[in-house]
């Protein structure tokens, strides 16, 4: 904390109150993105319409791969938190998907298959 404000101070002292303004390399103002409205619904229609590379539609995306298609499409890169508060501006949400263990017998296995194709 004590290191923190030093750091401002010698802002201050070197540039007034303008060296205290925020940076664009500093994280950004709150709701920030960078992906434009128009860009954000052509993400929000390319994922709703398209499956993600090596899947059937409707099984969904990864952050992994929504981080990946942004970095390729946009040329901006987003961290995992930033991907999914993109997909609560699009009014989607982020789900983790339950891990199917390996240390249960087949017989397990399958019901656990069962069940969750129900839900």
């Amino acid at each position: 904390m004590k290191n923190s404000v030093s750091g401002w101070v010698i802002l201050y002292q070197a540039h007034g109150l303008e060296g205290l303004k925020n940076h664009p390399g500093w994280g950004g103002e709150h709701q920030q993105r960078f992906l434009n409205a128009e860009q954000l619904g052509e993400l929000k229609q390319k994922l709703a319409a398209q499956a993600m590379p090596g899947t059937k539609l409707g099984s969904g995306w990864t952050a992994k791969a929504i981080r990946k298609l942004v970095r390729e499409k946009y040329a901006v890169s987003y961290s995992t938190s930033g991907v999914r508060k993109l997909l609560c501006e699009m009014g989607w949400s982020y789900q983790r998907g339950r891990k199917l263990s390996i240390r249960r017998r087949l017989e397990e296995q399958a019901r656990f298959v069962l069940e969750t194709e129900e839900v």
